[in-house]
């Protein structure tokens, strides 16, 4: 039983490293956000202007940390390999030390 929590938990940190790292642009596609896009600043009432440069400004963040991610993504092949290997070289060696006590 031991045996098999570690092998799972190896395995599911070891997938976890390549999951995509992509967030959600949701303040960009929030409904209310949208229409607000299309009305002029002298209609939205202040509370209507306040709620648009609140999400105005999390939209902007959230896609400058996806143009980050992006570019970094494509300028780290070589890290990616890098990990790969260190990562299979570090599950050999709990797979040695579990199966070694056996």
């Amino acid at each position: 039983m031991k045996r098999t929590l570690l092998l799972l938990l190896a395995i599911a940190s070891l997938c976890s490293c390549y999951a995509p790292q992509h967030t959600t642009n949701s303040a960009c596609s929030d409904p209310m956000f949208l229409s607000l896009q299309h009305k002029s600043l002298d209609s939205m009432s202040a509370r209507e202007y306040e709620y648009f440069k609140q999400k105005d400004s999390e939209c902007e963040q959230v896609s400058a940390m996806n143009n980050a991610l992006e570019s970094a993504a494509q300028s780290s092949s070589s890290f990616t390999i890098h990990t790969l290997v260190i990562g299979a070289l570090a599950l050999l060696a709990l797979f040695f030390v579990v199966y070694s006590r056996g």
